[in-house]
């Protein structure tokens, strides 16, 4: 798996990413590391995992410094994939 080059600096930055997870099918809880989703032989690297997690770790850091709601967000983002 190839992740995007993210700058998680807006709101703008989270929905992008957020996208790009839905888009790949990704349909992971916010608190959900996804670490814990690496398998042996799984498509889900160690290293792409880590990146994974601290890219959400900053969706939440911009999320609460722009008074965001990320459950919300993620949520609402899930829920225009299933339209």
């Amino acid at each position: 798996m190839e992740i995007p080059s993210f700058n998680i600096e807006t709101v703008a930055d989270v929905k992008e990413f957020f996208t790009w997870l839905v888009n790949n099918e990704w349909l992971i809880h916010p608190d959900d590391r996804f670490i814990d989703e690496v398998e042996e032989g799984g498509d889900l690297t160690i290293d792409n995992a880590v990146t994974l997690d601290n890219l959400m770790d900053k969706c939440f850091d911009v999320c609460e410094e722009y008074g965001v709601e990320i459950y919300e967000l993620a949520y609402g983002m899930a829920m225009e994939s299933d339209e």
